[in-house]
């Protein structure tokens, strides 16, 4: 089955008009088109063919098998993740789970388990609140009190024998509250890329694929692996990232718009004010692999991206406080997710009206467009025009689309030469 064609992006973006420089032009045509550079851009579309040649061996729908068998079973899930991908997984699962998720009920998740995100660090208060967390005993044990562990495995030495470390205690853990040997097996998922087993936790017959998603980008495995743990749509969130690249490859340079963000960012200052909670850990993920990028290459001073959270974005857009030279770049939504405002049962148990409801959204639309345009009227003064990344919907699609722009543009920033 070949992949759906693409429709238009969900995503739009606004950057000031200036021409980009030859070795961004060529950085480009490198990482797009040049076989020698291994293609990483190809990595989301390689994984959507293999999920419609083979649905059942494919690495996506191992994942997502897993997935809904454990919210079946489990209620809570420990996510062991390196740090960078668990950082990742953190980013999507705030971009697609619900603000709250890990607060609401078994019903109000859809089934799902509640998901603990935890990275290999020497921490002996957060070892023993993650076993304070599942570790529970006694006779009247029932699914509530069921748990399992999914670890990615890593491949840096160093941080592998930290994460072999906290798995131990965790195998030890599933060990005490499991009925058996096959039991404690069925509740865990080693994630390996080399077949190695980690803290004790076998790797083979739970092994999702045989190479992780282990690359720079937010096409980590342990994004894909938070998403599909609290119900998004995986296969949603791989198409956007597909149909984002090949939308790339169609473009000329000097309209692409992920050239155009590196060529903004590789000026700097940039201060990336985020308009939505549910971006916050996609922008700092960006954020951090930018200036990590700078670090890298030896270059001192202030940091070159700076995030500003929603809640301090809007203090700043009304009192205009950004720094004379610094790029304010808006990072938002312009339309939530509509089924979560749809009528809502009152305490009285009546349902409000829909209507209301749908032009309480309209109002709210309104006056985020408004104070958009006020926030680009203010900016005028500063010495750098103000650009934007917005997202039109915030469904799966659309963060996959974002996903492969500041992916794209990561890399793009890391080939410059």
């Amino acid at each position: 089955m070949p992949i759906p064609p693409s429709p238009p992006s969900l995503v739009e973006s606004r950057f000031p008009a200036a021409p980009l420089a030859p070795a961004l032009v060529e950085a480009r045509r490198r990482l797009w088109f040049d076989e020698t550079a291994g293609l990483p851009l190809e990595t989301p579309g390689r994984l959507l063919t293999e999920y419609y040649a083979d649905r059942r061996g494919s690495p996506l729908r191992r994942i997502v098998e897993t997935a809904n068998r454990w919210a079946i079973d489990l209620e809570t899930v420990v996510l062991l993740a390196p740090c960078r991908s668990a950082e990742v997984a953190r980013g999507v699962m705030q971009a697609a789970a619900h603000p709250f998720y890990n607060a609401l009920g078994h019903g109000a998740r859809g089934g799902r388990p509640r998901l603990a995100i935890v990275e290999p660090v020497d921490d002996d208060d957060l070892l023993q609140g993650v076993l304070d967390l599942v570790r529970r005993t006694g006779e009247s044990m029932d699914r509530h009190d069921r748990w399992g562990v999914w670890i990615e495995g890593a491949d840096d030495p160093t941080e592998g024998e930290a994460m072999a470390g906290t798995a131990a205690l965790l195998r030890q853990a599933l060990a005490e509250s499991a009925k058996s040997a096959d039991d404690a097996k069925a509740r865990a998922w080693v994630t390996t890329s080399d077949g190695e087993p980690c803290g004790g936790f076998p790797a083979g017959a739970n092994t999702a694929f045989s190479r992780r998603l282990d690359y720079p980008t937010l096409w980590d495995g342990g994004g894909f692996t938070a998403a599909a743990l609290c119900g998004a749509d995986v296969v949603g969130l791989t198409k956007g990232m597909t149909w984002f690249v090949e939308g790339l490859k169609k473009r000329a340079p000097d309209v692409c718009p992920v050239a155009r963000l590196v060529a903004l960012v590789g000026e700097g200052p940039v201060e990336l004010r985020v308009g939505h909670h549910a971006l916050e850990g996609l922008a700092a993920w960006f954020a951090r692999a930018i200036n990590e990028c700078d670090t890298a290459r030896g270059r001192g001073g202030p940091r070159r991206l700076t995030v500003v959270p929603a809640w301090q974005a809007i203090e700043r857009r009304r009192n205009d406080s950004a720094a004379a030279g610094v790029l304010r770049l808006h990072f938002g939504c312009e339309t939530p997710r509509r089924d979560r405002l749809k009528a809502t049962v009152t305490a009285a148990g009546q349902k409000t009206d829909e209507e209301t409801s749908n032009r309480d959204l309209s109002q709210r639309e309104t006056s985020n467009r408004e104070s958009s345009n006020r926030d680009s009227a203010n900016s005028k003064s500063a010495n750098r025009e103000r650009a934007e990344i917005v997202i039109k919907r915030l469904n799966e699609p659309a963060i996959g689309e974002l996903c492969a722009w500041l992916s794209a543009a990561k890399l793009l920033y890391e080939a410059l030469r």
